[in-house]
């Protein structure tokens, strides 16, 4: 119950970058955050692992509660407001109301869009979390230190493309940028899907990585179309489908595991080939009437009003 109530963390730390930098900077930004999100997911389980085999459990709980609290602390104490007395808003109770931006996104089409796209992007990302150790583990015949390093390897080249992402996004525009995202991310399903070698697996885990540009390049993309008065509605929203997909995604793909039986010989696999079905239909659902973010470098940030 915590957990979810404090998963907003991440929007409002979007909505923080978007206050504080220019238009020409936030997409650089948002990749320098997600990059530092991907390095944690290579540092925090190896350090986990060698303060578990080292002093025990209790050791690696006191160790994460530690820096909770210590940022917490330098949030509090280090880090200043993003906006001036004079622009910051006043909350009331009707601005809490947690149906208001689900009525924001039924009046604006661009924002449903959004969202649409994001539930078919992070849908089959957190089904494929939730299962793709084991199947490489019972069908392709993975061992636990090959495991490791392939999630390292992926993880590692996931923290390069996000670091290149604000050079990415100057050079093709975040509108292109999203596609070959989408479209990378379709690949790899794909891979995972057809193939039975581990070269296989490992090239999946290639263009995996390139993928992985796709959702700091739409929070980047809502920063530059959505003025700033609505961005916290459009990050609360992604966030809302981030932790949907979440819930749902391991109970989908685990379903499908289940039925097709994976386990055995298959020519297919079937959760992820679902998965490369929802990318597919992500892909085709992007308005092709949304002009690239590459012409909205150095001018004022407008509203959304790209109309589908």
């Amino acid at each position: 119950s915590l957990s979810g109530v404090f998963g907003v963390t991440f929007s409002v730390v979007f909505a923080y970058i978007t206050d504080v930098t220019t238009p020409e900077e936030r997409s650089r930004s948002h990749g320098m955050l997600s990059a530092t999100f991907a390095a944690s997911l290579v540092v925090s389980p190896a350090l986990g692992n060698i303060l578990m085999s080292m002093y025990g459990i209790n050791t690696v709980v006191f160790f994460a509660t530690t820096i909770a609290v210590v940022d917490v602390l330098f949030v509090w104490l280090a880090v200043p407001e993003s906006l001036p007395r004079k622009l910051r808003t006043r909350i009331s109770w009707r601005q809490l109301d947690p149906f208001g931006s689900l009525r924001m996104m039924g009046s604006d089409k661009n924002i449903q869009m959004l969202c649409l796209i994001v539930f078919l992007l992070l849908l089959p990302a957190a089904g494929e979390y939730s299962c793709m150790l084991a199947y490489l583990k019972l069908r392709i015949g993975f061992d636990f230190e090959e495991l490791s390093v392939l999630i390292a390897f992926i993880a590692i080249l996931s923290i390069a493309m996000n670091l290149a992402l604000g050079s990415l996004i100057r050079a093709l525009g975040a509108k292109r940028v999203i596609l070959v995202g989408l479209g990378m991310n379709m690949l790899q399903l794909l891979l995972y899907s057809f193939g039975t070698e581990k070269w296989i697996m490992w090239t999946a885990g290639l263009v995996a990585a390139l993928g992985s540009m796709s959702f700091p390049a739409l929070s980047a993309y809502a920063c530059i179309y959505y003025d700033s008065e609505s961005q916290g509605v459009v990050q609360d929203m992604i966030n809302a489908m981030s932790s949907l997909c979440n819930s749902l995604g391991p109970g989908v793909f685990g379903i499908i595991f289940y039925l097709a039986d994976m386990d055995q010989d298959h020519p297919v696999a079937a959760p992820f080939l679902f998965g490369a079905i929802c990318l597919l239909i992500a892909i085709l659902s992007w308005p092709s009437s949304c002009p690239s973010a590459k012409s909205r470098w150095g001018k004022k940030p407008i509203s959304p009003r790209c109309r589908m």
